[in-house]
């Protein structure tokens, strides 16, 4: 069966489909958002140093409970989240 190859503009329709991209929802995003987290967290952490001396001082304290979470990669858990609490 051979297929015409014009086709006539009389008597039909076209349906057209879009189907954007649409964005992950963040429960499928959850291993990227964490691992965007952690980078912060250690970004941060390097850039502590470089702050005025009296806001580091004051800093410290919460820092130092807050250093063994981020480099074990564990910020998910009660104890990281009170450590953060404590910075905040």
């Amino acid at each position: 069966m051979d297929l015409p190859t014009m086709i006539p503009t009389q008597n039909n329709h076209r349906v057209v489909r879009f189907s954007g991209d649409t964005p992950p929802r963040d429960f499928e995003r959850l291993e990227e958002l964490a691992a965007d987290g952690m980078a912060a967290a250690r970004a941060a952490l390097a850039l502590m140093p470089a702050l005025p001396t009296h806001l580091f001082n004051g800093l410290h304290s919460g820092l130092e409970a807050l250093v063994p979470h981020i480099e074990r990669r564990r910020l998910l858990n009660d104890r990281a989240r009170l450590a953060l609490e404590i910075c905040l």
